[in-house]
């Protein structure tokens, strides 16, 4: 459960039901400030990892440009909120195995590492952390 959720200032996120849920789960709601995308950087580069190497090869896309999207985008869009997240899961395991350039072990660092084989590294360093 985290601690502190960093919320940009869209409706969903400064609902009442939001903040409510938030509340009752001891979870404190942070805005992030006004057109600085920075502050949520990490999110930020996750969503457009997400959108740049999975959704925009999905039919139906839409993109955030109007003049990119398809003629016949609603047709095109056949997948269920299932289907998406077995695509999406598929697509994660796939993307955790892909070696990133800016993933560098100290001691070989001219060999490009996946996510698993860093998280790998670290884990044998630093360990885990185990809630109590």
């Amino acid at each position: 459960m985290p601690e502190t959720i960093v919320v940009d200032r869209g409706k969903v996120f400064v609902s009442a039901a939001f903040t409510a849920a938030c509340e009752t789960l001891g979870i404190s709601v942070q805005p992030s400030p006004p057109h600085a995308p920075t502050a949520k950087g990490i999110a930020e580069h996750a969503f457009g990892t997400i959108n740049a190497l999975f959704c925009q090869h999905l039919p139906g896309y839409t993109g955030s440009d109007v003049t990119r999207r398809g003629a016949e985008t609603e047709r095109e869009a056949c997948y269920s909120v299932a289907q998406l997240q077995d695509l999406l899961d598929e697509w994660l395991v796939h993307y955790h195995h892909r070696p990133h350039e800016c993933l560098r072990h100290p001691m070989m660092r001219r060999k490009a590492l996946t996510p698993n084989q860093m998280w790998a590294a670290l884990v044998a360093v630093a360990g885990t952390c185990r809630s109590r």
